[in-house]
């Protein structure tokens, strides 16, 4: 019915990686650490409900062209940042929360879409030269597991690095509260 095909994809299930890949369709399941530098580059990737991805502190997660959303019904954890995180015309969809940076995190975000998660950033004692810019939060469309809401609460999506169109208050979006 449309879309990459799983029934051959890279399967990571609860365990530390650290390779690049380039034009895959790859499926995480569960605690998902990186070790060192890891590189998506074109790949569509999937997450089951419950997987979380962790950049530890002497790691970096680069997705560069990747889509990453929920592989089932039900929400993916997202990423949780100590380390660096680098997303270039990616999206993320279907988290609970997408990008949890802390701890002393690096962090830049370009040309990328965050869309239908429950919350997309919280950011606290991020440190470096960390930039969001050219990047949409779209919060009009509902959530893929209404145990977190309904989400649809926006009526258009905010581009941050753009001029303004005069959309709603990001309600839900960053959280850069310590």
């Amino acid at each position: 019915t449309g879309g990459p095909n799983f029934s051959n994809a890279i399967p990571l299930y609860n365990q530390t990686v650290s390779p690049s890949y380039t034009n895959q369709n790859v499926l995480l399941t569960g605690n998902i650490t990186i070790s060192g530098t890891l590189t998506f580059t074109n790949c569509t990737l999937r997450c089951n409900g419950n997987t979380i991805i962790n950049v530890p502190s002497n790691a970096s997660l680069r997705f560069i062209n990747c889509d990453i959303a929920a592989g089932c019904d039900y929400m993916w954890n997202g990423i949780n940042v100590d380390g660096n995180v680098q997303m270039t015309s990616s999206s993320i969809r279907d988290a609970v929360l997408a990008l949890n940076l802390k701890n002393g995190a690096t962090w830049q975000i370009g040309y990328s879409d965050f869309t239908s998660n429950a919350d997309d950033i919280s950011m606290k004692n991020t440190n470096g030269n960390n930039y969001i810019t050219g990047t949409t939060f779209d919060h009009t469309v509902p959530l893929a597991d209404q145990q977190y809401g309904t989400g649809g609460f926006g009526t258009t999506a905010i581009t941050i690095g753009q001029p303004s169109t005069g959309g709603p208050e990001l309600i839900g979006g960053i959280n850069s509260g310590d």
